[in-house]
Formats: structure tokens, sequence, C-alpha cells
């Protein structure tokens, strides 16, 4: 799995409100997923984290460690952030595994959509001192017919 992320808009206030767009590409090759995924977040919120926006529980998931000395979790005059954020992605599936069966032998499968599109909702996301927590919420595109 392969994952590269930029972030090509963002406030210049990095104390107090601030807002940012984070852009994606991804892509996996392998016996379980055959992919390419793109899409884009946006946050919004006080004392906007530097990282690189909210990290979703899948496999190759990075950690989301702070990029600047701006971010809340090592900034030490303001230890505390919060935002919002809502998040569009789209994925093109050549191949899964729990959907298409084994892969080098007969087995039972389903009609795929090639196309698997998620809709993100945050309702908040809290950075203190050294700890962040986020609730997402996952809004998925059907997967297989029937």
């Amino acid at each position: 799995m392969y994952e590269r992320k930029w972030r090509p808009f963002a406030s210049s206030n990095t104390h107090g409100f601030g807002y940012d767009v984070i852009t994606h590409a991804d892509g996996a090759l392998g016996n379980v997923f055959v992919y390419a995924n793109a899409g884009a977040e946006v946050r919004a919120g006080w004392n906007l984290s530097g990282d690189f926006g909210t990290s979703y529980i899948c496999s190759g998931g990075n950690s989301n460690a702070p990029t600047t000395v701006n971010d809340p979790r090592v900034d030490n005059t303001r230890p505390y952030g919060l935002y919002v954020f809502a998040a569009v992605t789209n994925r093109l599936v050549g191949r899964d595994i729990s959907l298409d069966g084994y892969t080098f032998t007969g087995s039972h499968d389903v009609d795929k959509n090639a196309a698997v599109g998620d809709f993100i909702v945050g309702g908040r996301s809290i950075v203190f001192h050294r700890y962040k927590s986020s609730y997402a919420q996952v809004f998925r595109s059907r997967e297989f017919d029937g």
C-alpha cells in the first residue's frame, strides 16, 4: 500500500481559528486488495493541528504524527486544539479478496462494484498536549450487488 498527501490550501493563521484542505492519492497492490483511491479532507477549527488530517483504521494506516512545531501536541504555548472535518474519497477496486474469493483457487464470490465512494464527517477532533482523539462517521456506497 502507498499513500501520498498534500495540503494545497491552508489559512495563514497558525494560532486561533484556521482551516485547510488536504488531498490524497493512494493505492494497494497485493493478494488481498488491488485498488486506486483519491480524495480530499476539509478541516476547520481552533489551533488546527499541523498534521495531515484524521487517520482512519485501515491496513497500512499512518500514525498521523505532527509535522510542524506549531502543532498543539508539541507547542507548549497552545496545548489544545479542536476542529471538525469532512472528507470525500473514491476508490476504484480491481480486487478485494473478501468479495472476489480466493486468488489461486475457485471459491464463492459476489458481483462487486468497481467504484466505491466514501463520505466521512467528523463531529470533533480534540488535541490536548500530546494526545489526539477523533470521532469519524463513514458513509460508504455499496461495495457489491445483491
